[in-house]
C-alpha cells in the first residue's frame, strides 16, 4: 500500500506519506486540514511519513 500526497495548489510533485508492505486495503479518515490517520497510523502534514520499516519519521 503506498499513499501519496498531491500539492496541486502549489504545483510540487507527489509526495510518498504512507508505506506498509502487503496490506491491501486502507481505512483513511481526515481529523482536519492537516492531520490524516491511514490504517491508525496518525500523521501530520506534510512533514511527516510512514514506512512500516522505521516507522513515523
Amino acid at each position: 500500500m503506498l499513499g501519496e500526497l498531491v500539492l496541486n495548489k502549489e504545483n510540487k510533485r507527489t509526495k510518498k506519506i504512507y508505506w506498509r508492505y502487503r496490506e491491501e486495503n486502507a481505512t483513511i479518515e481526515w481529523l482536519d486540514d492537516s492531520t490524516v490517520i491511514i490504517n491508525n497510523v496518525q500523521l501530520e502534514l506534510p512533514h511527516e511519513t510512514y514506512d512500516y520499516r522505521s516507522g513515523i519519521n
